[in-house]
């Protein structure tokens, strides 16, 4: 009996190490199992914060009154013509063309002018300028004389030139098409003066069209400029006269009545002698 028992609780003791060693290794599972899940959730809890702040960062400002109207300053794409009418005044005629003519090379060039320098002087040109400088001639030309008006107009070629681009690539497109036909005739079936005369035709208006769009282009390149300058009108002044014109042309006149006098003297003795006959010839008519 006691064999039994000692056996028995020999059973019990080895029983209950293993529960404790079982219990010992699955504390320390658990323990790594909560840090791995504490660590998630910080990080989860750190990607929310980011995403939270870059949410405000690109979330625009609110604003009490919206936001500000910004105009489209791109134009490039545009094809633009720019006419300007300019009229300024300037005291000294002289000086201010030659700065004018000066600008003129720096920007452009010459295509008319007029001037008169008398008692109203003023001067009238008519310029060419690369569109792209308009700003800085304009600004140039501030300093030649006080602005009195100025008109600028603006011609958009934007829609004329998309049409010249369609007319060129069709007309490319009928040469081809004609080509081809042409190629696929027999030479005895061709008839050479219609085709000559189609494309003829057809490599005139390829022509005409590049034509319009090189126009095009150069009325947008350059800027017409007219510019009108005017000087303060001046006070009229005294003019004393020349008292020795005066007695030179008296002299002059009466030399002149001389020279006619002889001239006319004939003429005048002439009559005179037919006068007399005349009254000869009365009286012997009363007598007789």
């Amino acid at each position: 009996m006691n064999y039994k028992l000692t056996v028995i609780l020999l059973l019990c003791f080895s029983f209950a190490c293993k529960d404790s060693q079982e219990q010992s290794k699955d504390k320390p599972d658990s323990s790594a199992m909560m840090k791995s899940a504490s660590a998630v959730a910080d990080e989860r809890s750190e990607l929310e914060e980011r995403s939270e702040e870059t949410k405000k960062a690109m979330a625009p400002e609110e604003k009490p009154l919206g936001d500000p109207f910004l105009p489209n300053l791109n134009v490039t794409d545009r094809l633009l013509e720019y006419n300007v009418n300019l009229t300024y005044q300037c005291h000294d005629l002289v000086l201010t063309r030659k700065e004018l003519l000066k600008i003129i090379t720096k920007y452009g060039y010459l295509e008319n002018s007029n001037a008169y320098n008398d008692k109203n002087p003023y001067m009238n040109l008519t310029i060419k300028v690369n569109a792209t400088k308009l700003h800085e001639i304009l600004l140039d030309l501030d300093q030649l004389g006080s602005l009195q008006n100025e008109e600028i107009s603006v011609v958009d070629h934007t829609d004329a030139m998309v049409w010249q681009k369609r007319k060129v690539s069709r007309e490319k497109v009928r040469l081809i098409r004609r080509a081809k036909a042409l190629n696929q005739t027999n030479s005895s079936q061709r008839n050479w003066p219609e085709i000559e005369e189609s494309i003829e035709q057809s490599e005139e208006n390829l022509d005409l069209s590049e034509h319009e769009t090189w126009r095009i282009l150069e009325k947008v390149k350059w800027a017409t400029i007219q510019l009108h300058f005017v000087s303060p009108r001046n006070v009229d002044e005294i003019e004393v006269p020349i008292y020795k014109n005066a007695l030179i042309g008296i002299l002059n006149f009466t030399l002149s009545l001389l020279y006619y006098m002889i001239w006319i003297l004939p003429f005048i003795g002439f009559l005179f002698l037919s006068y007399l006959a005349y009254g000869r010839f009365k009286k012997i008519r009363k007598s007789s």
